[in-house]
């Protein structure tokens, strides 16, 4: 366990790493035993999952299926910022959700029974907002519109899907 339990919006990353086939995990926003949340996955029981647990009462927030492989290093990175928590593995999507039941705490690495876990380069940075878009001369929108902001220009972008009540922006002119 590191870190101070007044520790709230923050980018938690590292390599995890097993040659066993047991659990193997990270907690965060860690209070103390019966209030943190928690990611772990086990081979042996082919389970990747993330669980609140929340005085001593343990509940499933996200879960699969999916196995992990024996001796692969694991990019996994965790962001805590308010209520929104959100997990990858490899830069792929695992869960995005709010959960506001523990809004700051300390990190701590989890393993179960597993002799073969191994964590690298663990990193915790606060969070940092960049400016990527600005709005400056778009109409005003609706309340609860949704839009996209392309990368590019209107001319590069992929087609419209069809999606509901959403707006499309472009980061760059038709020039750029």
């Amino acid at each position: 366990v590191a870190g101070a339990r007044e520790w709230a919006d923050y980018r938690f990353s590292l390599q995890l790493c097993s040659d066993a086939d047991d659990a193997i995990g990270v907690m965060f926003r860690y209070q103390d035993s019966n209030n943190y949340y928690r990611f772990a996955m086990d081979r042996t029981r082919s389970y990747r999952r993330l669980i609140r647990k929340l005085e001593g009462q343990a509940t499933v927030l996200w879960a699969d299926d999916v196995q992990y492989q024996s001796g692969r290093a694991y990019l996994a990175t965790f962001d805590c910022v308010g209520g929104r928590l959100t997990g990858y593995l490899d830069g792929v999507s695992l869960f995005d959700l709010e959960d506001e039941a523990l809004t700051a705490g300390r990190i701590a690495l989890y393993a179960s029974g597993n002799t073969g876990a191994r964590c690298n380069e663990v990193r915790v940075t606060a969070a940092s907002w960049h400016v990527y878009h600005q709005f400056a001369t778009e109409r005003v929108l609706a309340a609860g519109t949704r839009v996209r902001v392309h990368s590019g220009n209107e001319a590069q972008a992929p087609p419209a899907t069809g999606e509901a009540a959403l707006e499309r922006s472009f980061r760059a002119s038709l020039t750029d």
